[in-house]
């Protein structure tokens, strides 16, 4: 059993802060035990703090091109090392059930595939706005006449990829490349 975010997705839905892994908790199974105040932006320490299908919570294995990218901390809780920006990222896909013998012994596996280069040259530019000015005043805040806090929040990225080219040294169209 899984659940398999393509490059589609990731480039339509919102995610908060960019971050590829927020849109996780779609999958069957899934349940976020973490702590909602570590919204922060590509904090590794509650990527992999879900339960699936009923097992205790950040016990996942977190795999970046077929490679561990987990570490321990907090009472051998299992971290992630790295969030890749939404650019870099192809698709990813989160198993609940019926692993691998490679991965059998994680309570879930989170796989992501990332982008590479193409022959032509392409990239991408983006910004994540978050902003006072835009958002509707809190319930509680309106009922006891309480200003809004100030938000201003910008956070800039992109991403370019082609192939490896250096001029009278070496051609790699068709070879190597890189994102």
């Amino acid at each position: 059993m899984g659940f398999t975010v393509d490059a589609r997705r990731i480039a339509e839905l919102p995610l908060i802060h960019g971050d590829p892994y927020k849109i996780m908790g779609l999958a069957t199974g899934l349940a976020h035990s973490g702590s909602q105040r570590l919204d922060r932006p590509y904090e590794p320490t509650h990527i992999v703090g879900f339960a699936f299908d009923g097992t205790r919570s950040n016990r996942s294995d977190l795999l970046i091109d077929g490679a561990p990218s987990t570490a321990t901390a907090n009472a051998n809780e299992v971290i992630a090392t790295y969030v890749p920006p939404s650019d870099l990222v192809q698709e990813f896909k989160v198993q609940t059930a019926s692993f691998s013998p490679e991965t059998g012994h994680s309570a879930g596996v989170i796989s992501v595939v990332t982008r590479s280069g193409t022959n032509e040259l392409h990239g991408s530019l983006f910004e994540f706005v978050r902003n006072d000015k835009f958002d509707a005043a809190n319930y509680f805040f309106n009922a006891t006449g309480t200003k809004k806090p100030v938000l201003r929040y910008n956070q800039f990225g992109g991403a370019i990829g082609g192939p490896v080219y250096l001029p009278k040294v070496y051609d790699g169209r068709n070879r190597s490349f890189f994102f």
